[in-house]
């Protein structure tokens, strides 16, 4: 075999791997946003109902409390709690959404191979 044959056939294998690379990591990838888009599905379909109780819920505390402090007092307080309540879950859940990275790990393992393979073809050329 000559050097410009070995040169095309490792070319080729390159290629090859490649593209079976990226046909694992579309796999993996998809496989994670069907089940991303059922979960969230699910979830969203509570939504109007939570809404409606929520804001009944609302209404009936700003009441009892506006019956103490007075009727706009009473929203006031209502809201800044709701507020407080919205701010602390919303910066727990950007806090897992950054923790909480999507791992490909077929795709990762096979990387990890091929980087083993290719010190080892480099070391022995």
């Amino acid at each position: 075999m000559t050097v410009g044959e070995a040169i095309k056939q490792v070319s080729e294998s390159t290629s090859t791997l490649l593209s079976r690379h990226l046909e694992l990591f579309r796999a993996e990838l998809r496989a994670d946003a069907v089940k991303l888009g059922r979960d969230a599905g699910t979830g969203l379909s509570g939504l109007p109902f939570l809404m409606v109780g929520f804001a009944l819920l609302n209404a009936a505390l700003a009441f009892a409390v506006g019956s103490e402090l007075g009727l706009g007092w009473g929203f006031f307080v209502v809201g800044l709690l709701d507020c407080a309540i919205g701010a602390m879950v919303s910066l727990a859940a950007l806090r897992r959404l950054r923790a909480d990275q999507p791992t490909f790990p077929a795709t990762s393992d096979e990387l990890r191979r091929d980087r083993a393979w290719l010190s080892s073809l480099r070391q022995s050329i």
